[in-house]
């Protein structure tokens, strides 16, 4: 074998450090240790579904990302989000993270 594709196995491992990280943040906000949230998780989820490319991966009974349930959702976003740089092209804006 000359190559694979383990890209979404390490996504999950990031997507889930990301998620510590802003539970750690929200601590943080409510004991008023910092001025305010990132709102990293939330930017980087519209990225995700901003950019379509997800939708190669939907099951034949699926149609849209509002049609996924709660765990399928999770598990676009996980494995779909890889780090790269900022992506003029599909307008996302300031975030290390867009779906592949």
């Amino acid at each position: 074998m000359g190559a694979a594709n383990v890209g979404p196995e390490f996504t999950i491992f990031e997507y889930e450090a990301l998620e510590e990280l802003c539970a750690n943040e929200d601590d943080l906000y409510k004991e008023n240790k910092i001025a305010c949230r990132s709102n990293y998780k939330k930017i980087l989820e519209e990225a995700v579904i901003k950019s379509g490319r997800w939708k190669k991966w939907l099951n034949g009974d699926e149609k849209d990302f509002d049609s996924l349930n709660r765990q399928r959702r999770q598990w676009i976003i996980k494995t779909r989000a890889v780090t790269c740089g900022q992506n003029q092209r599909s307008g996302v804006h300031s975030i290390s993270y867009i779906e592949i």
